[in-house]
């Protein structure tokens, strides 16, 4: 797990799919997930999620860089779809982040 862990950490800006992750770790998709969530108690999906939106808001906090080249730090290239996304993990839009 630690593996799955280390490779999301070093990919964030990239499309990292549980197909990938596997294979990075040398084990069928649907049982990675399985001895993921059984572990940590959090599936995959959700960790990359989590780890994608914590990355973006420590850039949000500390970074001058604008929306759009935060949203390509952490992988999403459609802005608005990143913004969408935020506003539901935080319940508020990058921008709002930023000002609070």
């Amino acid at each position: 797990m630690e593996k799955i862990q280390q490779y999301v950490e070093t990919h964030l800006s990239e499309d990292v799919s549980l197909q990938v992750l596997a294979d990075h770790v040398y084990l069928h998709p649907a049982y990675s997930s399985s001895v993921y969530k059984d572990s940590t108690g959090e599936g995959v999906s959700s960790y990359i999620y989590r780890r994608k939106m914590e990355h973006a808001a420590e850039l949000l906090r500390r970074s001058p860089l604008k929306i759009a080249s935060i949203a390509e730090e952490v992988g999403y290239q459609n802005t608005s779809y990143f913004i969408r996304v935020s506003k539901k993990y935080y319940a508020c839009t990058p921008q709002k982040y930023r000002e609070m």
